[in-house]
């Protein structure tokens, strides 16, 4: 490992995020996200026959896809972006 006073000021900034990235609660919520993306692609496998195919992609966005999702989320089946007719 590079000493503090050897390294560039990228190099610095680079350890400060990577130091950022493990403060609480980002490991839980990154954790959180990689659950809730897994649960939804099983209900879609359960509820679309052909979803896993090399010609489809799950799309999502914002917090979940950020990798920030907190138990404070509304869930899957609450969630707006679920398209229901």
């Amino acid at each position: 490992m590079l000493q503090l006073g050897t390294m560039t000021g990228a190099e610095r900034t680079i350890a400060s995020v990577s130091e950022l990235l493990q403060l609480a609660p980002l490991p839980t919520a990154r954790d959180a996200a990689a659950k809730t993306r897994e649960e939804l692609d099983e209900l879609l496998s359960a509820g679309i026959g052909k979803y896993t195919s090399e010609d489809t992609s799950l799309v999502v966005f914002g917090s979940l896809a950020r990798g920030e999702w907190t138990s404070g989320e509304s869930g899957l089946l609450g969630a707006t972006w679920i398209g229901r007719t």
